[in-house]
């Protein structure tokens, strides 16, 4: 039940931070960026549809989170009529070209050092993308999820006895983070054999994952999936394919040279019993020679 709690927790703080956040952002009405007043580009016709019908659902439904909302709105969207659509099209496709203006004057505002900053920041969005593709494809990968810390099975510990299932659903989320602040109090003055316990059972946790993880690795690697493991893998990997590289190099040279030492064995073999065979001929030709001269 606490894990499952912590689960939910970490579910609705990643749709409060990554995609709610956005939602808000829009029906908010805000169409500036936060970095140097930059235009924002106008919503999708999907979102601009749903900033619409927001005030509606929300007094419709007013326990419902926005992502719930959202999908309300998607179902409407999907019944929408070739007119209605192409309406919403249209005005989204205006909406982008005065976008497209306010940006290029926004643009020759700018001196050399913000549009500096903006590569930057344009750089940067763009490794943050990718590790999230990353992230994501991991998981479509079933990567073997990482172990929590001590602290974490201490914290873990106090939930399962905390009864959490007795306490409002809208209140759950505030109660875990007063057990955790209450916890991260007591962990400071545990004394170090308690403490013990729990890390003795968060380092067989971390073997037994990190046993997982290699042969997780391995089938990546052998799947040419290079991009989803460990940096510290992928250098090991390198390194062994460096390494054997290079010994092959040296095994074929060493067989190369191996080989020339036999040929020159076998040529130096052939040439001596070819000059014992000469020697051999020319002292029979001396010996007749003299007894015919007697």
């Amino acid at each position: 039940m606490a894990l499952s709690l912590i689960g939910i927790g970490k579910r609705i703080c990643c749709r409060t931070l990554f995609q709610t956040q956005k939602c808000l952002r829009v029906i908010s009405g805000s169409s500036m960026s936060t970095v140097d007043n930059k235009p924002r580009q106008p919503p999708t016709v999907f979102v601009s549809y749903f900033k619409s019908l927001y005030p509606t659902l929300r007094a419709n439904n007013p326990d419902k989170p926005v992502y719930a909302l959202a999908k309300i709105a998607s179902d409407m969207y999907k019944a929408l009529s070739e007119e209605e659509l192409k309406s919403l099209k249209d005005e989204r496709a205006k909406a982008y070209e005065d976008y497209k203006k306010r940006y290029e004057f926004w643009m020759e505002s700018l001196t050399e050092d913000e549009k500096e900053n903006l590569v930057t920041e344009k750089a940067e969005k763009k490794i943050e993308k990718k590790k999230r593709k990353v992230k994501s494809l991991q998981k479509e990968n079933n990567m073997p999820k990482k172990p929590i810390s001590s602290f974490n099975l201490y914290f873990t510990e106090h939930l399962k006895a905390s009864n959490l299932q007795f306490t409002p659903p809208e209140q759950r989320m505030t109660r875990i983070r007063e057990i955790m602040k209450e916890c991260a109090e007591k962990w400071k003055t545990l004394p170090e054999s308690d403490k013990m316990l729990f890390k003795e059972k968060a380092d067989e946790e971390l073997a037994l994952y990190e046993s997982q993880m290699r042969l997780w690795e391995a089938e990546m690697i052998k799947a040419g999936k290079l991009n989803l493991i460990r940096k510290s893998t992928l250098k090991e990997e390198l390194n062994e394919k460096k390494t054997n590289k290079v010994m092959k190099k040296k095994i074929k040279a060493v067989k190369k040279q191996d080989s020339s030492v036999e040929n020159n064995k076998t040529l130096k073999s052939a040439l001596k019993k070819e000059g014992t065979s000469k020697k051999s001929k020319k002292k029979v030709t001396f010996e007749d020679y003299s007894s015919d001269s007697d």
